[in-house]
C-alpha cells in the first residue's frame, strides 16, 4: 500500500511540475514580449505548441488507456451463458501509473466475477435441464412460471409419447431412452418459438409467449404431420405423439392451463389408441 501511495504521489508531483513549468514558460514568454524581444505571433505559436504537447501527453497517458479500458469492459456480455472477458485480458497496461493500476485491478476483479458467473450458469444449466433430452425441466418451469403468468398471452401444448412404457417393457430402458431422444428431436422445431420442457416420464410441454393463437395453431398444424411414428416399424407397435392445447391471457393461472392442456391431450390419446386398436393403460 505504501508503494502504491508513493507511485501515485510521484505521478501527481510530475503533473504538478509540468503545470508549474508551463506557467513559468508563459511568464517567461510574456516578459520577453514586453521587452520587444519576441513578437506576439511567436508567443501565440509557442503557446499553441505547448498546448499541443500537453494534449498529446494527456491523450497517451490518460484518455486513450481509459477509452480502451471502457471499450473492453462494454464488450463483455454478462447475460450470455458463457461470459467471455478476453478483450479485457488482452488489454495492454499502458498510460499513467493510476491507469495501469486500474487496468490490473479490473482484470483481477473480472476474473473472479466471470469465474463465479460461469460457475453459476453451469450449475443452473445442469439443474434446470433434463439430462437425457436437454429440454428444460420442472425446476426451470417453477422458476419462470410466475413470469409466464404476467405476459399478455401464453399458449401451452401438453405432449405425451404413446407406448413409452411398452417400449421399456419389451425392449428395455435403452430403447425407451432412444425413443425419448427421438421425441425431443421432433420438438426442436418449437425452440425457435418458445420453451420446450420434459416434465418427466413420457410427458413434454411447449410454452409459447406473446404469440397470436391463430399463429400458434398454424405452427401446430404445420409441425404435427411431419412427426409421424417415432419408433421402428419392426417393433410391432407405434409410438406417436398425442397433444392438447390451452391458451390464456395475462393473469391466467399457469397450473390451470397446464391441467386443461393435459386433459385435452388425454382425450386425443384415447382417440389415437382407439384408432390403433390399443387399450388405454
Amino acid at each position: 500500500m505504501n508503494k502504491v501511495k508513493f507511485k501515485i504521489s510521484v505521478t501527481v508531483k510530475v503533473a504538478s511540475l509540468l503545470v508549474l513549468l508551463f506557467g513559468c514558460f508563459i511568464a517567461f514568454v510574456l516578459f520577453f514580449q514586453q521587452d520587444g524581444l519576441i513578437s506576439s505571433t511567436a508567443v501565440l505559436l509557442l503557446l499553441f505548441a505547448m498546448f499541443i504537447i500537453l494534449l498529446v501527453y494527456l491523450h497517451f497517458r490518460f484518455l486513450s488507456p481509459i477509452e480502451k479500458l471502457i471499450k473492453a469492459l462494454t464488450s463483455i456480455d454478462f447475460d450470455s451463458d458463457l461470459v467471455d472477458c478476453t478483450a479485457v485480458d488482452m488489454l495492454q497496461e499502458n498510460g499513467a501509473f493510476e491507469i495501469k493500476l486500474l487496468t490490473v485491478k479490473f482484470k483481477y476483479l473480472l476474473d473472479i466475477i466471470v469465474d463465479r458467473i460461469n460457475q453459476y450458469n453451469d450449475e443452473t444449466q445442469k439443474s434446470e435441464h433434463d439430462e437425457l433430452t436437454g429440454c428444460y425441466n420442472r425446476v426451470h418451469l417453477n422458476r419462470v412460471k410466475s413470469w409466464y403468468e404476467v405476459q399478455p398471452n401464453m399458449f401451452i401444448i401438453f405432449i405425451d409419447v404413446n407406448n413409452l412404457k411398452k417400449m421399456n417393457d419389451i425392449y428395455g430402458h435403452e430403447a425407451g431412452d432412444a425413443l425419448l431422444r427421438n421425441a425431443s428431436n421432433a420438438l426442436k422445431f418449437w425452440k425457435s418459438y418458445g420453451d420446450v420442457y420434459r416434465l418427466g416420464g413420457d410427458e413434454f410441454m411447449v410454452v409459447l409467449i406473446n404469440k397470436k393463437v391463430d399463429f400458434c395453431k398454424k405452427l401446430l398444424s404445420t409441425w404435427y404431420p411431419t412427426v409421424g411414428t417415432l419408433n421402428r416399424e419392426v417393433d410391432g407397435f407405434k409410438c406417436i405423439l398425442s397433444y392438447g392445447v390451452a391458451e390464456g391471457k395475462k393473469g391466467s393461472s399457469f397450473d390451470e392451463l397446464e391441467k386443461l392442456a393435459d386433459d385435452r391431450m388425454y382425450e386425443m390419446k384415447k382417440r389415437v389408441k382407439q384408432e390403433l386398436g390399443e387399450e388405454m393403460r
